[in-house]
């Protein structure tokens, strides 16, 4: 052996379009570690998957032809489920809805105080709030 001997899979993929593969490969996993400590934040975990493919095609003479290949995949972000309804199959249109779910009633809630039913309206404020007992005379 020679001090140019090859003796690590690093120096040979180094070798490869002269640095290139190597240098890309790094650069491309750098970018895909960042991405997956943005998911991780999120889902707890970023996975990222490095396959490093070398074809070395040997040759009679004593020659070597190395041609290499590195596949990096990074992770994303899991977007939690919708469930939406079949509204119209003949249409192919969705619906945010039930449309086999009638319409619900509104919400209603006593209070402790006087007794007196009370329905909440759509928008949160207290003009929908209305009383359904009749007025009720002060103790």
């Amino acid at each position: 052996m020679n001090d140019e001997s090859l003796t690590t899979i690093n120096e040979l993929v180094e070798t490869i379009d002269a640095g290139r593969l190597h240098a890309t490969a790094s650069r491309d996993m750098r970018a895909a570690i960042q991405q997956a400590e943005e998911v991780a934040e999120r889902q707890g975990v970023g996975k990222v998957k490095v396959t490093v493919t070398l074809t070395l095609d040997v040759m009679h003479s004593g020659d070597v032809d190395v041609s290499g290949d590195v596949k990096i995949v990074a992770p994303r972000v899991k977007h939690p489920k919708a469930r939406v309804f079949v509204a119209d199959a003949t249409t192919g249109t969705l619906a945010a809805r039930d449309p086999r779910q009638g319409e619900l009633l509104p919400v209603r809630s006593a209070t402790k105080e006087t007794g007196a039913v009370r329905v909440a309206g759509g928008t949160g404020n207290s003009d929908n709030v209305r009383s359904l007992t009749p007025n009720k005379k002060p103790d």
